[in-house]
């Protein structure tokens, strides 16, 4: 495999698996980590964006040499890329862990 086809699989992967594993990192760190997460999600977003575009722009300058190994990291980033987004298999993993309950409580003395 060549260094373009690991790189967009791995940005591709870390989107889907941050996606998909929200009910566990959601409900256990909690505080700033679930904002720091959200963070993530949106950079490897926009990440995986520019990588589509920039493979994308790489097909057009090699368009006389065409050969399907070109189009092997585009079609996998934008197949993940759909899979983040839109769920097509519906893996739910708030099925497996129950919802998240989010419960305030006043903890300390009144005056």
């Amino acid at each position: 495999m060549s260094k373009r086809n690991i790189i967009s699989l791995i940005i591709s992967i870390l989107f889907v698996l941050t996606i998909r594993f929200r009910p566990i990192w959601e409900r256990n760190p909690g505080g700033l980590w679930t904002a720091l997460f959200f963070l993530l999600i949106a950079i490897l977003f926009f990440w995986l964006i520019t990588l589509i575009i920039i493979e994308i722009v790489y097909l057009i300058k090699h368009r006389k040499t065409l050969k399907i190994k070109l189009f092997i990291p585009i079609v996998v980033m934008i197949v993940l890329l759909f899979d983040g987004m839109y769920n097509p298999f519906k893996i739910d993993l708030n099925k497996l862990y129950g919802n998240v309950i989010f419960r305030a409580c006043y903890e300390g003395t009144q005056n």
